[in-house]
């Protein structure tokens, strides 16, 4: 059997367990350090904490570059910085003192292939067969993902949905004033913040118009990848015509992020993409577990050739 301590990286939080066969185990969190020297130290210390494993497996933000997919592409890891631009162009593997065997892969990915093996277990979607879904998770920013397949996993382009832009929401009285604005400053916990004046997990009924709204904005999320008419914030990560036109076909879509995994603001979620009015044919499925569901998919993604 082959030990994976995984590693889940977000800005609020990190969390690290060991997966043994698909089972998560010695789960462990703890608040997110910012910055470079902060998150090298407490990696450090947090796979030090364990006993020897034959892998270790980053879960992280933003987009990833370089010729083993490590290297964090510049300005798409804000969430973790103290000083603006010091994590641009760093090798995740490079803060690991023994990173030799170290892989690492985008959280949004990580999540939606640990989602889909939950939901397989609890026979919510057919077994890993090729199969293409698509991920939205608000946590303190905003991921994003699709898989073409499953078995073997393919994704389309680097997955990123949270510079989407959108139509403001003509019952949004919280953004600024403009036409457009982009996914990520309308859905995620760092906006629910800005919003409520407190995080996710302390939400209230007071803040349901603001779950219901985003809600809405997540359901013109897919309606954009649906009708193939969309485009980014930042056209440096623009996708191609071909992966835009592969994308339309994703009916199942999973959500997760710590604001579409705890309740009531997953509900709140949920009601406001139903009224968005998407096709007969799109199904939402809730990640039941996101700390599980990223470890079990960093862990299966490590130990693929």
């Amino acid at each position: 059997m082959i030990a994976v301590l995984g590693v889940d990286i977000g800005g609020t939080k990190i969390a690290s367990g060991l997966v043994v066969d698909g089972v998560v185990t010695q789960v462990a969190s703890s608040p997110t350090t910012l910055g470079l020297a902060g998150l090298t130290d407490q990696l450090n210390r947090i796979i030090n904490s364990y006993p020897i494993v034959d892998r270790i497996g980053l879960s992280v933000p933003g987009k990833l570059v370089g010729p083993f997919a490590s290297v964090i592409f510049p300005g798409s890891a804000r969430n973790l910085e103290v000083k603006s631009g010091e994590l641009d162009h760093v090798d995740w593997r490079s803060l690991i003192k023994d990173s030799i065997n170290v892989t690492v892969k985008n959280d949004a990915v990580c999540q939606l292939i640990g989602g889909a093996q939950l939901l397989i277990q609890a026979n919510k979607i057919p077994h890993f067969t090729p199969c293409q879904m698509g991920y939205i998770g608000p946590g303190t920013g905003l991921g994003g993902g699709i898989a073409t397949s499953l078995n073997p996993p393919e994704f389309i382009s680097d997955g990123h949905l949270y510079d989407m832009m959108l139509c403001r929401d003509p019952h949004d009285t919280f953004s600024p004033a403009g036409k457009w604005v982009m996914a990520e400053n309308v859905v995620s916990g760092r906006a629910f913040k800005q919003l409520s004046g407190h995080g996710a997990h302390e939400a209230t009924p007071d803040d349901v118009a603001i779950g219901l709204t985003m809600g809405r904005y997540i359901g013109q999320m897919i309606h954009r990848v649906q009708s193939g008419d969309w485009k980014k914030h930042d056209s440096s990560q623009n996708w191609t015509t071909a992966d835009v036109l592969r994308a339309k076909s994703t009916d199942v879509w999973l959500l997760g992020g710590s604001l579409g995994t705890h309740h009531p603001m997953c509900r709140w979620l949920i009601d406001g993409i139903r009224q968005f009015g998407l096709s007969p044919t799109t199904r939402i499925l809730r990640i039941p577990n996101g700390v599980e569901a990223a470890l079990k998919g960093v862990a299966y993604l490590s130990l693929l050739p």
